[in-house]
C-alpha cells in the first residue's frame, strides 16, 4: 500500500499508458494505475490532490448496517458467513414452490437447482438443464425472484434470449419487463455494496 499525503492506494504500473487513473473499487480501495516513467512524488501529488474526490466515492461504498432480504431492509448480520447463510436459508424456503409452480406452468419436469455464491450473474441454467440461482437473489423480492426462476426455467428449452425464448417467458409471466427493469436497478444495488 502506497500513502499520498492523507490517502492510502494500490499503485499498479502499466506500460503503454499516458497518463495516470485514479480509481475507487466497490469495497473502497483506492487505485492509481499508471505509466512507468511517472515518478512516485508525482503520483503522490496527484493523489492527495483529488482527496475529497476519493472521499466522497468511499462515503458512496460504505457498508450499511443493514442488508436487503427479500426486497426489505433487515439487520446486517455480524459476518459475511452468517449473511450468507440468512440468505440460503431465506432461498431454500422461497424457492421450492416457485420453481414447483413454473415448472408445471411450463409443463417441465421437476428438474434440478442448486445454490451458488455467484457474484457476477443472478442465476445460470447449462446445457443439461442444471439451474443455479446465486445466493444474492435473496435480496430480490418476490416478483423479481419469480421472474429470475422463469428466465432460468425458459433456458431448459431455449439456450438464448431471441424471441422465441421471450414468448415462452412472457406466456407464463406478463409483467416480464417491468421483472426485467426491476432487477437491473437490484443489481446496482448488489454492486454497490448491500450484498
Amino acid at each position: 500500500m502506497e500513502k499520498g499525503s492523507e490517502v492510502q492506494y494500490r499503485l499498479y504500473r502499466r506500460r503503454g499508458m499516458k497518463r495516470a487513473v485514479l480509481s475507487v473499487t466497490v469495497a473502497g480501495e483506492v487505485r492509481v494505475t499508471a505509466p512507468y516513467g511517472v515518478a512516485k512524488a508525482e503520483i503522490d501529488r496527484f493523489v492527495s490532490s483529488k482527496a475529497d474526490w476519493i472521499r466522497e466515492r468511499q462515503e458512496r461504498c460504505a457498508v450499511p448496517d443493514y442488508a436487503l432480504l427479500a426486497g426489505l431492509k433487515v439487520p446486517r448480520p455480524a459476518s459475511r458467513a452468517e449473511l450468507e447463510k440468512l440468505y440460503r436459508d431465506n432461498l431454500s424456503g422461497r424457492l421450492p414452490p416457485i420453481f414447483a409452480r413454473y415448472e408445471a406452468a411450463l409443463g417441465f419436469e421437476s428438474g434440478v437447482w442448486k445454490l451458488s455464491k455467484s457474484r457476477s450473474n443472478w442465476g445460470s441454467c447449462n446445457r443439461k438443464g442444471v439451474i443455479r440461482i446465486s445466493i444474492r437473489a435473496a435480496v430480490l423480492p418476490d416478483r423479481e425472484l419469480e421472474y429470475l426462476v422463469v428466465h432460468e426455467l425458459a433456458h431448459r428449452k431455449h439456450f438464448n434470449h431471441g424471441r422465441e425464448f421471450k414468448a415462452l417467458i412472457d406466456s407464463v409471466y406478463p409483467s416480464r419487463r417491468a421483472a426485467e427493469a426491476e432487477l437491473r436497478n437490484y443489481t446496482a444495488i448488489s454492486v454497490a455494496g448491500l450484498y
